[in-house]
C-alpha cells in the first residue's frame, strides 16, 4: 500500500521526481476506474490514467476516498499545515450551516477521536452514533402501521371486498385492516439506511463497531428500504411533537448522505466492501457558513439569496434575477449587500458582479439607501489578509473587502456564553469599513 496522497485544493500530483516515480507503480482496477469516473463525472477531482502514471489536480471539494493501491486525501486550502484539528472544525462549521442544536456543537467541542487517521466523515459518523444512542435511551418513535390480512379471528375491521372473495374460494378466516404501535416508520427507515452508508466511509476503528452495534439494534424492528436526500428533507420540514427528537439525527443522516459518493443506497450488499468516497464542497460550505453567521449573530433584518430582476430576454417576459448572497437592512432602511467569495483576494470580474448588484438594487429600489458593499473572503493562513476598498467612480459606492477565519468562529460559536462577543465581532471586524481590532473570548 502506497503512503496516503495528500493534497490542498487546486494542487496537482505528482509535482516532484519522487512522486512521479511513484504514479508509475500505481495501477487501477475496475473498482478503482469506477470510482475515478464518478470523481471525474462529479468535477471532484480531474483524474487521468496517463502511459507514465497517474495525474490527479483537486478542485474546490475536500475529502477522501480509497483505491486498491493508494488513499487520496484532499484538505481545504484555508489550512497552510495539516493540524489534527482540521477536520474537527470543518464537521462543526457543517453543524452550524444545517441548524444542528448550538448546545450540542458545544458538546462536540469535548470530543476526541483516539486515531491520528480520523477525517471529516469519522466527526460525522460519531454525531450520528451519539444522536442514535440518545434516541434509544429516550425510546425510539412509534408509529400506527395498517396491515392488511388473512387471519384466523376478527381483528380491527373487515375487507368486504377481499372477504367475499375468501368465501368463493372457501378459505376459512377473516381478511381485516387493522392499524398497529411499530417502529418501522420513516423516522427510523432514515437512520438505518444512513448507518449502513456509514460502514463504507468511517476509517476509526473503535467507531466502526459502534456503528455495526446500532445496525444490528435498528435492523431487528425497522425495514432496509430505498431512502432518497429528498425523503430526509420531506420529513424534516414537518415534525410534530411526536418526533421533533429526531430533528438532529436527521441533519446529521442528511449531511452524510449529501456528501456520500457512487451511491448504491438502493441495492446494499452485506459484504460489499469497496470505498466510498466523502467530499464536501468548500465554495458552498464557506458561503453557506457566512450566511447562516449573519443569520444567526446579526441585529439587522436579514435576505439570503433574494432575487432581484436583472436581464429580460428577448423583449419576452422572461427574465434572469441576480441573487446577492446577503443583503441586510437596518432599522433606518439602509442597505448592505454583502457577496461570499471563497477566493483570497478579489479579481476584476467579481468587482463588476458586485457593481452590477447594487446599480441594479438601487435602480428597483430607489426609496433605500445602499450604505456599504462587501466582499468577505476567507482568511487563507499562507496569504497576508490586505483590507482594500474600491469605489465607484459616479456612484461613490465603496466595496470593502474582509477576511474572516472559519476556525476562529466556530471556536467562538463552540463556547458557552459567547454570543455578545460573536455579535460585537461581527459589528466591528466585518460590518465596518474601518480596521477594528479588539480582544476578544480566547
Amino acid at each position: 500500500m502506497i503512503e496516503p496522497i495528500e493534497l490542498f485544493e487546486h494542487q496537482e500530483w505528482p509535482s516532484t521526481d519522487v512522486e512521479k516515480i511513484i504514479s508509475r507503480k500505481i495501477e487501477l482496477n475496475e473498482s478503482d476506474r469506477k470510482i475515478v469516473k464518478f470523481l471525474k463525472n462529479e468535477n471532484i477531482v480531474e483524474f487521468d490514467e496517463l502511459k507514465s502514471g497517474i495525474r490527479i489536480k483537486a478542485q474546490q471539494f475536500i475529502g477522501t476516498v480509497s483505491f486498491s493501491e493508494f488513499s487520496l486525501k484532499i484538505i481545504p486550502k484555508i489550512y497552510k499545515i495539516q493540524k489534527k484539528s482540521i477536520w474537527k472544525n470543518i464537521a462543526q462549521c457543517m453543524h452550524f450551516t444545517k441548524n444542528y442544536s448550538p448546545e450540542k456543537i458545544i458538546d462536540f467541542n469535548k470530543i476526541s477521536i483516539n486515531d491520528d487517521d480520523s477525517i471529516l466523515q469519522d466527526y460525522l459518523v460519531w454525531t450520528l452514533v451519539y444522536e442514535c444512542n440518545e434516541l434509544l435511551r429516550r425510546g425510539l418513535l412509534k408509529s400506527y402501521v395498517t396491515h392488511e390480512e388473512n387471519l384466523s379471528y376478527l381483528k380491527g375491521k373487515i375487507i368486504l371486498k377481499n372477504q367475499f372473495q375468501n368465501d368463493m374460494g372457501k378459505k376459512v378466516g377473516f381478511y381485516c385492516e387493522y392499524d398497529e404501535l411499530e417502529f418501522d416508520n420513516i423516522e427510523n427507515r432514515i437512520i438505518l439506511q444512513t448507518l449502513i452508508q456509514c460502514r463504507k466511509i468511517v476509517i476509526n476503528s473503535e467507531l466502526k463497531k459502534q456503528v455495526f452495534k446500532l445496525i444490528e439494534q435498528f435492523s431487528g424492528i425497522v425495514q432496509k428500504v430505498p431512502i432518497t436526500v429528498n425523503d430526509i428533507k420531506r420529513v424534516r420540514g414537518a415534525y410534530d411533537r411526536q418526533n421533533i427528537s429526531y430533528r438532529d439525527s436527521h441533519i446529521i443522516c442528511e449531511m452524510i448522505i449529501e456528501n456520500k459518493g457512487i451511491s448504491d443506497f438502493y441495492n446494499d450488499k452485506e459484504n460489499q466492501s469497496f470505498s466510498v468516497p466523502f467530499f464536501v464542497d468548500m465554495n458552498k460550505l464557506f458561503e453557506d457558513f457566512v450566511t447562516k453567521l449573519f443569520e444567526v449573530y446579526c441585529h439587522d433584518k436579514i435576505f439570503t439569496q433574494k432575487k432581484q430582476k436583472a436581464w429580460i430576454i428577448d423583449d419576452t417576459k422572461q427574465n434572469i434575477k441576480m441573487i446577492p448572497d446577503i443583503i441586510l437592512q437596518n432599522k433606518r432602511k439602509e442597505i448592505t449587500i454583502i457577496d461570499v467569495k471563497y477566493k483570497n483576494k478579489l479579481g476584476y470580474n467579481d468587482l463588476y458582479q458586485i457593481g452590477f448588484y447594487i446599480h441594479e438594487y438601487t435602480s428597483e429600489n430607489k426609496e433605500q439607501e445602499i450604505k456599504y458593499a462587501y466582499a468577505i473572503l476567507p482568511n487563507f493562513s499562507e496569504t497576508p489578509n490586505i483590507q482594500k476598498s474600491y469605489q465607484a467612480t459616479k456612484s461613490k459606492i465603496k466595496i470593502y473587502t474582509k477576511f474572516i477565519s472559519m476556525d476562529e468562529y466556530i471556536q467562538l460559536i463552540a463556547k458557552p456564553n459567547s454570543r455578545k462577543y460573536i455579535v460585537d465581532k461581527i459589528q466591528t471586524e466585518i460590518l465596518n469599513p474601518d480596521d477594528i481590532k479588539k480582544h476578544y473570548l480566547q
